[in-house]
């Protein structure tokens, strides 16, 4: 990893464990990316704790359109400002439901975040400032699923590739499958990918099932099941 003012090249074969010292004195999240046609492909990231007040939440589910509430079951007395952040940006938060925006603050400092969308997906830290106290933090990391049907022989475009997103997997055949991966990109002659989108080019009985997609820590980003119908003209 660079540090300001130098660069360091390591070599490595495919294959070999690396270890990597990142030297973080006043910023708390760092993070690199690609650009790639236009995209932001995120290489690595970290994080510093800011104090020992951490928690882990584990993961959080929703479906796709739905809501989901991130509690932050902190004490809520001298609450004074909490923030959100996400792939190392931070994240508005309205403080009233009813104000503009699909995320928005909660009682004391839980967070909706409403209509959700596949991009929505990824580990989410929750800060919560006290006066005259060390900020607390929570973590979570945020799943959402989806069912959708689509008629034999069409096309069908799935936006899941995620700048967080390191593999997509199948189970169409009983068994999971790596039909991409950040590196070699689609896996398969009827796939294809562009614009953050992963599109099956005449999708088939065989290409029912669940898909997945995972991060780079190998954790659940999106599933989406997908159920093929008859056109009206098949026997």
């Amino acid at each position: 990893m660079r540090q300001r003012g130098s660069s360091d090249l390591l070599r490595v074969q495919t294959g070999e464990s690396i270890c990597l010292n990142c030297s973080m004195r006043n910023r708390y999240e760092v993070a690199e990316y690609h650009l790639r046609s236009g995209e932001l492909d995120l290489l690595i990231s970290a994080e510093k704790d800011r104090n020992r007040n951490s928690r882990t939440s584990g993961s959080v589910t929703g479906e796709k359109g739905g809501n989901i509430t991130l509690t932050c079951e902190f004490e809520a007395s001298e609450i004074s400002d909490i923030s959100l952040s996400s792939r190392s940006q931070d994240i508005p938060v309205r403080q009233e439901k009813n104000s503009s925006g699909r995320i928005f603050k909660k009682g004391d400092c839980d967070i909706v975040i409403k209509d959700l969308v596949f991009r929505d997906a990824g580990t989410y830290i929750l800060r919560v400032y006290y006066h005259n106290d060390q900020p607390k933090n929570r973590t979570y990391h945020l799943h959402i699923h989806d069912e959708i049907t689509v008629k034999k022989g069409k096309p069908l475009k799935l936006d899941v590739l995620l700048s967080n997103a390191d593999k997509v997997e199948t189970n169409s055949s009983g068994v999971w499958k790596e039909i991409w991966n950040r590196i070699s990109r689609v896996q398969d002659d009827h796939l294809s990918d562009s614009d953050g989108n992963l599109t099956i080019k005449e999708f088939m009985k065989h290409d029912e099932g669940t898909y997945r997609v995972l991060d780079y820590e190998g954790k659940t980003l999106i599933t989406v099941t997908i159920i093929g119908v008859r056109n009206s003209v098949d026997v």
